[in-house]
Order: C-alpha cells, then structure tokens, then sequence
C-alpha cells in the first residue's frame, strides 16, 4: 500500500493545539506519565495532521482497532461527521454499534459516503480499488481522512505510517482502576448518567475485558444499565439497538439483575457457575 500524499517525507506541522481531550484519550491508549509523554505528543501530532488532511493516521495494536479508530474520530472530529469502514461483507460495521458507522465494500465508495469524515481501512483487509482510488484522498476536493488499523504482525509496514503511527500498549500492566475511573467520568457527562462503577462491576471488567474498547464498551453500558428502567430504555440512551445490548449481555452471561447488583455478576465473588 503507498502512501497518498505527493511528498511522503514532508509533512506541515499541525498550526492549531490538539483538542485536550484527545490528548487524554491518548494517554489511556499510549500510558501515563513522564516516560510516556514524548509518545503521547509523537500521536496527539499525528491525530492533528489527520484531521487537517494532512497525513493518514495508522494505529497499530492487537485486536480490532476500528472501534480506537472510531473514538479518535469522534474526539478529534466530533460524533456528527460520518465515519465509514471500508469492508465488503457488511453494511453496518458492528464494532461500531454507537454511532451507527457505515462500511462500504470498496474505497471509492467510502469516500463517497464519509465526505467531511473518516474513512478507516484494516492493513489485512486492503480495498480492492485502492490503487485506483487512492489518490483521491490527496485531492482538495475530496473531504476526507484516512485511518489504517495494523495488527501487530505488520509492524514491519512501518515506513508506512507517517509521520508517526499510534501503538496502541496492551492492557497487561496497565492501571485498570484508572482507565476504569477515566472512562467512567466520560460515559457519565456523555450519557448525563450519575452511576459509579460498582466494586463487582470493576472486577468484572478486569477479569474479562482485554482491551481499551471492551473496557470503555463495558463501562458505558453498565453505567446506562444502572440507570435506566431495562435494556429498551438503556439502549436508547446509548443510542444502539435493544437487541444489539441484549446479545453482547447474553454471551457475557449478564442480566439486567447481575449489573444492577441485585445477583452476582458472573466471575464476582458468590456467583453459582452452575446455574
């Protein structure tokens, strides 16, 4: 895959500072703290020249990083400009169920429908159109932004993420609490929602979500859980489909009592597994 800009190896300096809260959603992805810093900067850069058309914006970690990709986004470009996926076996992405993301089979296509947007393409999956269609992502009249998804086996594709890519680090050593903390203030204020993440709610979430999006997935619903009167109502102020909630609460085994604490959530302490 070749890069689309003209001049690869010369990128303009972003000329306005990065939003603040993406510089914080950056530290959730990248780590906290001074040895951090110089990275989190290297990527609140790279997300500023993405916005601005200047550059793509590759993100590499495990896992699908299309729903990253889409909380970049939406912090960066605000939740009301289309993001599309490029992606030929579905209509609608489902790591995406938020925000209702599109995904169209070809690159041309997705340009189409995320004009003023994001288009995000996944490293193993490249469009079949792109060598025909990707030089209209340099072109001023086309206003679109493009993200890559890389896995961590193609962190050799390097040379091709500039000016710098965004590694996303791995839950593993990570403080959990904290991002718990961190995500759970965002879904209140988003969701205008004042429940806490109950003790058993926290180690739920640590025991069986492994990375930034099951948390964030997590907390949010069970915050909407918490406070509403039921799945209808909780998905509604989620802004999903009720049966999308209650499949990703069925295949977790949760119900609308375990997260609301009036049974144990499977995994806490007191939970019959053999129920």
């Amino acid at each position: 895959m070749e890069d689309f800009a003209d001049d690869p190896n010369s990128y303009e300096e972003p000329t306005p500072a990065p939003p603040p809260n993406i510089t914080q959603y950056l530290e959730r992805l990248i780590g906290w703290g001074p040895e951090h810093a110089s990275a989190v900067a290297r990527a609140a850069a790279a997300v500023e020249l993405a916005r601005q058309r200047l550059s793509h914006l590759a993100l590499f970690g495990p896992g699908d990083l299309v729903p990253i990709a889409m909380s970049i986004h939406r912090r960066s470009l605000g939740g009301e400009r289309p993001f599309v996926v490029v992606d030929p076996r579905r209509l609608v992405d489902p790591c995406c169920g938020r925000s209702q993301a599109r995904a169209m089979p070809t690159l041309a296509a997705a340009m189409d429908a995320a004009q003023g947007g994001t288009v995000c393409i996944r490293a193993v999956r490249i469009p079949r159109d792109w060598y025909t269609a990707s030089g209209r992502l340099a072109d001023p009249r086309d206003d679109v932004r493009l993200m890559v998804a890389y896995p961590p086996t193609r962190l050799g594709d390097l040379e091709l993420a500039r000016p710098s890519p965004i590694v996303i680090a791995p839950l593993a050593g990570r403080d959990i609490a904290r991002l718990i903390d961190e995500y759970a203030e965002e879904a209140r204020a988003d969701l205008d929602m004042p429940a806490p993440v109950t003790a058993d709610q926290r180690v739920w979430i640590t025991e069986f979500c492994h990375d930034h999006n099951a948390v964030e997935v997590a907390v949010r619903r069970f915050i909407a859980l918490s406070c509403t009167s039921g799945v209808c109502d909780a998905a509604y102020h989620l802004g999903m489909a009720p049966v999308s909630l209650s499949r990703w609460m069925r295949r977790r085994g949760l119900t609308v009592r375990a997260v609301t604490g009036l049974d144990p959530l499977p995994g806490a302490p007191g939970h019959n597994t053999d129920t």
